[in-house]
């Protein structure tokens, strides 16, 4: 069984949001929509007793292609030995580029519902529950606001609402807000138990968003995005992990499954490397048990820092240079 909450209008053309659907699917010609009860026994039954990996996308996706995105992560994810329950936050991006703005303005008006609506939901049948977030690209912006819009609310209850890690990639998150005591992420910080944040310099959308934002900024500063340029700090309990690097060996290699997902920004999704690091953090696996299988180690800035660098396809490190972490290359399931 497959589980999304939608936050997306009933109305047939409908850009606004909508209240929350509970939906469920074995078959994508099942598609429906349960109430909250029967939604959860689905969700916390079986493998979802041993946790919940809630997922949130990105701009620009319509809920006919959130659904296929989600049915092909999740069967990514669980070749990579994934055995919790997977759950799709869709949320009413336009499915439009050109409705980037837009996007961004009704994150205020849903994120919060990632709280009320689904983990503390989850939480309120079942308060150990591990749970951890994996979001991409806006959906890494509509997170971070999530926190921040819930806190000032007064609508954060430390114990249903803390998680286990946050994991974000590609981010359209300002570099700045992520800055030591900014009130755009310290609430981020203060109710994850961990934060991964999986960043490419090659990622060319997210350039694209620098304009954007230069555009729609006050000043008219281009702000560089968490996803291209990594965290400001590492001493907030954060994580950096760069993948630039796996996406050119990506680009000579060119498998089957990479070259139908081969965009600089959305590659992630079919990548095992990437899979199977985000399946270890879920597990609670630290940084030092990852070395060797989706890390390895290397030097940043001279210092010694749990930090890694890219092994290429012999197993060899690459020589230390400038970096933080990065993806080893990893055989694909049908390989």
């Amino acid at each position: 069984m497959r589980f999304l909450v939608s936050s997306r209008s009933h109305t047939i053309g409908s850009e606004d949001p909508g209240p929350t659907r509970y939906m469920q699917w074995s078959d994508i010609e099942a598609f429906h929509s349960v109430d909250l009860d029967e939604w959860r026994d689905a969700v916390l039954d079986e493998e979802g007793r041993l946790g919940v990996l809630i997922h949130v996308h990105g701009f620009n996706l319509k809920q006919e292609e959130v659904i296929p995105r989600h049915e092909k992560f999740e069967t990514y994810l669980r070749a990579a030995g994934f055995r919790g329950s997977f759950v799709t936050f869709d949320w009413p991006a336009a499915g439009r580029a050109s409705a980037y703005s837009e996007d961004r303005a009704r994150v205020g008006d849903v994120a919060p519902r990632l709280f009320t609506d689904v983990i503390a939901k989850l939480r309120e049948a079942k308060p150990n529950l591990p749970i951890s977030i994996i979001a991409h690209s806006m959906g890494a912006y509509l997170t971070v606001s999530a926190y921040r819009l819930a806190a000032e609310a007064g609508l954060i209850d430390p114990e249903l609402h803390r998680v286990d890690a946050v994991m974000l990639f590609a981010a359209d998150v300002s570099r700045e807000w992520m800055g030591r005591n900014h009130p755009h992420s310290r609430d981020v910080f203060a109710h994850a138990d961990r934060l991964v944040n999986y960043f490419s310099a090659a990622d060319s959308v997210l350039s694209l968003s620098n304009i954007q934002k230069q555009v729609l900024s006050e000043s008219n500063e281009p702000e560089e995005r968490l996803g291209r340029m990594g965290l400001p700090i590492l001493d907030r309990g954060g994580a950096d992990v760069t993948c630039a690097e796996r996406f050119g060996i990506l680009l000579k290699r060119g498998g089957k499954a990479i070259r139908q997902a081969l965009v600089s920004h959305s590659w992630y999704y079919a990548d095992t490397a990437f899979v199977r690091d985000v399946v270890g953090v879920w597990r609670g696996l630290s940084a030092e048990r990852l070395t060797n299988q989706t890390r390895v180690p290397a030097v940043y800035q001279g210092m010694q820092e749990p930090i890694f660098d890219l092994l290429r396809d012999s197993g060899r490190p690459l020589p230390p240079r400038d970096i933080k972490t990065s993806l080893v290359p990893i055989p694909r399931p049908d390989q």
